[in-house]
């Protein structure tokens, strides 16, 4: 059944459902044959029972450069150098926690389904897991792709998933090109529990973004609706961009942490610290250049704020 989208939206391709019992089932099974672990640690965790406190946690982002997917010269070794790099650096700084960012992997998925990518991204993931015994690391990957996310996370035995996206894209492009800016997308909070249930990925914290500008007003619900629903479907923790917009401030009667990622700048930290957001996620703040973590201006920052 074809979701109803809004009459006023002026869409030129086609709406179908974005994943299909075939394709969990094919992230399914190689989870199963990947994942040592596969019955332990199954139990839903709380934000403070990952990060182990209750203060303003801070997620620094490391950029990856494009995969051997999507660029014949990447090199895994090179890559794995850099993220050791960077982490050292944010342990310098008394960072512990970090997201692998995969900006340059932006597949649409109608045209997508390639388990290489899941062994490359849990082969970094698990680097960066090995790398300190405290650190937190989580992967936002594959924008349009939240049950390979949840796959890698499991068999890598990382912390945590950012989606950017509130829950499932379903619309195509005409040419289904993911590098479009035509793309829409149509909340579905609902699939989360089918996700995590093929997956096994229960124990996964999961960050969600929520802010309505990431997909088209759908129906008569409401933002707090749309939250509340999303709350009951498993989404642990909210991404927020715009903090200061009042839809934002009123989310926190949904009852559960809310983070800001999305272009923080050291102008924004004490606001974000004061108005009681459970954290922030910050990428470029953190570098001296795009994908090389700067520990001395890192450290400043920590200090400086209390962090």
């Amino acid at each position: 059944m074809e979701p109803e989208i809004l009459k006023e939206e002026k869409l030129e391709g086609v709406a179908k459902e974005t994943y299909t019992q075939g394709d969990l089932d094919l992230y399914q099974a190689w989870v199963k044959t990947n994942d040592r672990n596969l019955e332990t640690n199954m139990g839903r965790k709380t934000l403070a029972e990952v990060f182990k406190k209750t203060e303003t946690i801070v997620i620094a982002g490391i950029k990856l450069p494009a995969s051997p997917i999507f660029d014949k010269d990447s090199n895994v070794e090179q890559i794995k150098a850099q993220i050791k790099e960077n982490v050292e650096a944010l342990r310098v700084a008394g960072i512990n926690a970090v997201v692998l960012d995969t900006t340059f992997d932006r597949p649409h998925p109608l045209v997508y389904r390639d388990l290489n990518s899941l062994e490359y991204y849990s082969e970094l993931a698990s680097f960066t897991k090995s790398l300190q015994k405290d650190i937190k690391v989580g992967i936002n990957m594959l924008l349009f792709d939240l049950p390979a996310s949840l796959a890698v996370a499991k068999v890598a035995g990382i912390d945590f998933v950012f989606t950017d996206i509130f829950a499932d894209p379903v619309f195509a492009p005409a040419d289904e090109s993911h590098r479009k800016d035509d793309s829409v997308f149509y909340p579905r909070p609902e699939l989360i529990p089918e996700y995590r249930k093929n997956i096994r990925s229960e124990n996964i914290l999961l960050f969600a973004g929520i802010e309505s500008k990431f997909f088209p007003k759908i129906g008569n619900r409401s933002f707090l609706d749309s939250a509340e629903i999303a709350k009951s479907c498993g989404v642990d923790v909210f991404l927020v961009a715009d903090y200061k917009n009042i839809e934002i401030k009123e989310l926190k009667e949904v009852g559960i942490p809310i983070f800001v990622m999305g272009g923080v700048k050291e102008n924004d930290i004490q606001n974000i610290v004061e108005s009681g957001f459970d954290g922030f996620s910050a990428g470029s703040m953190f570098e001296k250049e795009p994908g090389k973590i700067d520990a001395i201006k890192t450290a400043e920052l920590t200090k400086k704020y209390n962090l």
